[in-house]
């Protein structure tokens, strides 16, 4: 074979091998696109209590004080959130994790750095000029949580999402940036293993002010 037979033949099979792989890629982007649309589909039909995740306690929260109830309250009026919401990301944020304890939650921090109650990220408190020890505040916590979900759940109504409340919890937990485009995959698990089960909780969720 010559030189040149040899060298169309390279060529050859590298195309073969390029158009394979973008076939592959495009096959894999229309799987999790329809995974996503599956889940957005389910998220209008959420039934209280119809995802059980892991060991969660359903009918109540330990952790629930007069205080904390009166505070998360209050936020969730001046910001016009839904309380309930606000309950179950509290559950799934500190609450699971600390055992219903509260003055644990008030203090306990991520692997990521995220801090108290409602695991808001340091650079919040930085940009309003306090140190993120301020975060360890139960009030301050929820109040700087409550107001980054409105202001989430507005940049969720300004792209034009069909769920605001779900792609307000998604950008809650990954950052109003992440989540769109070829990052697809990852907007799909974070709505599987985060937004999914804190809106199914907050579906089954009794208010009750102590």
């Amino acid at each position: 074979m010559s030189l040149n037979h040899r060298q169309t033949l390279i060529m050859f099979l590298l195309w073969c091998c390029f158009v394979y792989s973008c076939g592959r890629l495009l096959q894999m982007a229309e799987n999790i696109n329809l995974r996503v649309d599956t889940l957005e589909q389910k998220m209008d039909h959420i039934t209280p209590n119809k995802f059980k995740y892991k060991n969660w306690t359903y009918g109540g929260y330990k952790w629930m004080t007069s205080e904390i109830d009166s505070i998360i309250l209050k936020n969730c009026k001046k910001f016009n959130i839904n309380a309930k919401v606000v309950y179950a990301l509290i559950e799934y944020e500190s609450g699971r994790y600390c055992k219903g304890d509260i003055e644990y939650m008030k203090i306990v921090r991520s692997h990521a750095g995220a801090i108290g109650i409602m695991q808001i990220m340091p650079i919040h408190a930085r940009l309003r000029g306090l140190h993120p020890s301020a975060l360890e505040d139960p009030e301050l916590n929820i109040k700087i949580g409550v107001s980054y979900l409105a202001e989430t759940m507005k940049i969720a109504k300004t792209r034009g999402y069909k769920n605001i409340q779900a792609e307000g919890l998604r950008m809650y937990n990954q950052g109003p940036g992440r989540g769109d485009g070829m990052a697809h995959r990852i907007k799909y698990r974070n709505w599987s293993n985060y937004v999914f089960p804190i809106l199914s909780r907050s579906a089954g969720a009794q208010i009750c002010q102590l």
